[in-house]
């Protein structure tokens, strides 16, 4: 059977030939007039990325040998980039976030296009990078492969995880730069898709926050990037409860990572094993967070001090948005923020012996989906409500 892309808005308006409909063979980049193909051939290439990480990611089996390190030619994490960067260097420039604003498409009714285009192609980005970097990097001086196992057989090029370290918390930055400026056309985008991106930038806006060596001290506005991240998403769990269960794994993650990073003695040794549902759950699309054993280890969003003080920078560049005196509109915007439990105190993390029974495994999760209603579907009825 053979599937034809489908045509662009314009040329089905104005009607086109078989021969003269775009390719991607041609040569010619693809403009948001093309935007279904485009679409439909990078999300074709999410579903390839999504399947190698749900999968097991560099934890399959032979996943660690040279010949499938990710800096090797055919390897199935660079053969997924490669793929990546073809998909994008097809597009043209006007298609391409940062070097053409938001506001352009936005002036031109084209904005949720160019918008769609640009996340999708950053949350690939994001999510390929993510999968080699150190969970807790608490006593790593900069940007590295994995540390736990199972360790790669291989050796890196001179600075490749340096340039993987800007390209994951490029991604991160973009992603939530693309939503902060539909916002401020009052544009905005909220869909599940598109809030699942604000997700995982938020999980790397932390990250980076918490551990600025990871970047080189490259992201200097990660801080005030995971507050929008957090700002977009209470908006969005109004409309979508999935929402709900994604702002809590947020705060979780930001939780444990402002510990481990504030008191770094007390996590000495523990990685990603000590973690793994809440690993897993930062990849859950499904919005499901796992539930918590008792009030005591229920995690709230730290205050905006605690913020700016882990991003290790005085710059006010990189403050929460509620700390800058010039903006006024934002601190009317910011939902309530409560102090993080003491770490030290009963019931808090320092005392927990099993970690992961914080968070159970992720297949163990039985959160339905929620339609925009708030109506549970089971997916194998045919989507009737619960």
């Amino acid at each position: 059977m053979r599937i034809e892309v489908p045509s662009g808005e314009q040329s089905f308006a104005f009607g086109i030939s078989e021969g003269s409909k775009p390719s991607f063979d041609s040569g010619c980049p693809f403009t948001v007039n093309e935007y279904y193909i485009v679409l439909i051939k990078g999300f074709d290439i999410w579903a390839k990325i999504l399947d190698l990480i749900v999968s097991g990611g560099r934890r399959k089996p032979s996943m660690s040998k040279p010949e499938n390190c990710p800096w090797v030619t055919g390897s199935p994490w660079k053969s997924l980039l490669d793929a990546l960067e073809e998909w994008r260097s097809q597009q043209c420039d006007r298609l391409k976030f940062p070097t053409t604003s938001v506001a352009s498409h936005v002036s031109l009714g084209s904005g949720e296009k160019f918008a769609y285009v640009n996340l999708l192609y950053y949350v690939c980005v994001l999510f390929l990078n993510r999968e080699y970097i150190p969970f807790l990097p608490i006593q790593i001086p900069e940007p590295v492969g994995p540390i736990d196992p199972p360790l790669l057989e291989g050796t890196a090029p001179p600075g490749w995880w340096h340039e993987r370290a800007k390209d994951l918390f490029n991604a991160a930055e973009y992603i939530t730069s693309v939503h902060q400026q539909l916002e401020l056309l009052n544009s905005p985008l909220y869909t599940p898709f598109a809030a699942f991106c604000s997700f995982c930038a938020g999980s790397m806006n932390g990250y980076v926050a918490s551990f600025p060596h990871m970047n080189l001290n490259r992201s200097r506005n990660s801080a005030a990037n995971e507050v929008l991240n957090f700002l977009y998403l209470e908006k969005f769990k109004r409309l979508w409860k999935i929402g709900d269960g994604w702002i809590q794994t947020l705060k979780r993650v930001q939780n444990l990572r402002i510990c481990a990073s504030q008191d770094p003695a007390q996590f000495r040794g523990k990685g990603r094993s000590d973690f793994v549902a809440l690993d897993e759950s930062i990849h859950d699309y499904s919005g499901a967070t796992p539930p918590v054993r008792s009030e005591a280890e229920s995690v709230e969003r730290p205050p905006s001090s605690a913020i700016q003080v882990r991003g290790g920078s005085d710059d006010t560049s990189a403050k929460c948005p509620e700390d800058n005196g010039n903006n006024s509109s934002h601190q009317d915007q910011l939902p309530t923020c409560e102090s993080i439990p003491d770490a030290h105190t009963e019931g808090g993390l320092f005392d927990i012996e099993d970690w992961n029974e914080i968070w159970p495994m992720w297949g163990d999760q039985q959160f339905p989906p929620f339609d925009a209603d708030g109506m549970a579907y089971r997916l194998d009825a045919g989507l009737s409500p619960i």
